[in-house]
């Protein structure tokens, strides 16, 4: 069975300083540490997800320069192997992204707050979401 997971969306990098992007075609198995550690030798790196059950994954970094550089490396990107795809579309849109849901615990929504700071902060918004719960 795969992890259970719920769709949240996110607003344009462009507009919160906040970028996600979407990678596809990793090796199975890749763990969140190994995907973090390639995209660091480029830029720093806020957070990322990996989808154990699939070739998924994605990345958030802070700033439209790390953005810029951690697109580059992952779009054609060779790693482990693999030729990466990535998606820019957050760069000036709105998307959805999937997130891991521990089941049994509330879900966030997390919202940019506005911050005198040079990044933002989060503040989260709680919201109903059933977790799918498919096989794998």
């Amino acid at each position: 069975m795969s992890d259970p997971t719920a769709m949240l969306e996110v607003e344009a990098g462009n507009k919160t300083g906040i970028y996600h992007i979407t990678v596809s075609n990793l090796p199975f198995n890749t763990q969140w540490t190994e995907l973090k550690d390639f995209v660091r030798t480029v830029c720093e790196v806020d957070y990322v997800e990996v989808f154990n059950a699939s070739t998924h994954a994605w990345v958030r970094v802070l700033g439209y320069e790390d953005y810029c550089k951690a697109f580059q490396l992952l779009n054609g990107g060779v790693f482990k192997g693999r030729y990466l795809v990535a998606d820019c579309r957050n760069a000036n849109e709105k998307i959805s992204i999937r997130t891991l849901v521990d089941v049994g615990q509330p879900l966030h929504r997390w919202t940019v707050a506005s911050s005198p700071g040079p990044a933002p902060s989060y503040a989260p918004e709680r919201v109903q979401v059933r977790a799918s719960l498919k096989p794998s």
